[in-house]
Formats: C-alpha cells, sequence, structure tokens
C-alpha cells in the first residue's frame, strides 16, 4: 500500500483501515491497487487464502449473491456479480462483484462501515 501513498489508519473498533481514495487515478482504481498487493503478498508466499474445493465454492456463492443484492439495496450501484459458472471457472479467484470497488470507490470511513454493519461480507 505505500508504494501506492496509502497510510495505515487504526479506527475506533482498532481495526487497520485505508483510506485508497488518493492512490485512484483515472487509469488505476481500487481493483488495480488491490490486485497489485495481493500478487506481491501471494508472491511472498503469505497466501492466506488457499483454494477451495468446488463443493465449498458452490455454497459460498449464495452468501456472496446475498452480500451483493444487500449493497443494491442500499442503493450503491456495484453491478451485476458474476454467475456461478463464471465465478467456478474461476476457482473462485474472480472477483465476484467485479464493479463493488468503482461503485463505493468515494466513501468516506463511516459510510464504509454503514456497508460493514448491514451488509457483512461473507
Amino acid at each position: 500500500m505505500a508504494e501506492f501513498g496509502i497510510a495505515p489508519q487504526i479506527d475506533a473498533q482498532g481495526d487497520v483501515v485505508y483510506d485508497m481514495n488518493p492512490a485512484t487515478t483515472p487509469t488505476r482504481g481500487y481493483e488495480d491497487i488491490m490486485d497489485a498487493c495481493t500478487d506481491q503478498v501471494n508472491g511472498a508466499g503469505l497466501d492466506n487464502f488457499p483454494p477451495l474445493s468446488e463443493e465449498q465454492l458452490r455454497e459460498r456463492y449464495p452468501l456472496l449473491v446475498e452480500w451483493h443484492d444487500c449493497i443494491v439495496d442500499l442503493g450503491y450501484d456495484i453491478g451485476p456479480i458474476v454467475s456461478l459458472e463464471e465465478w467456478l471457472a474461476s476457482s473462485g479467484q474472480e472477483n465476484p462483484v467485479p464493479g463493488y470497488f468503482d461503485g463505493t470507490d468515494r466513501l468516506s470511513a463511516d459510510e464504509s462501515d454503514a456497508i460493514e454493519a448491514a451488509c457483512p461480507q461473507p
């Protein structure tokens, strides 16, 4: 994150949070930043998310649909969720809601916390 000029902060609950807004540009969005950081973490052998089995992916997908629909119901335009078939074909590596970061990219920390409270990620 530091390579993009993003400094961590500690929120009221003691969680580490990042304001990624200053690091975005017309050609680099949140997804790009997260992909770059994830690549570095995984490249260092620190992958905390080993691949899920197809059965586990199938069990998780309805939870992702509920999460997506909850955010849309709050009024955020995050676009469609990928189909189950697409997600399975990517072994769960594809972002299930490609428009999430663009649809929530300019939220304050309080707004992000409100989404997380109303629609916790599965």
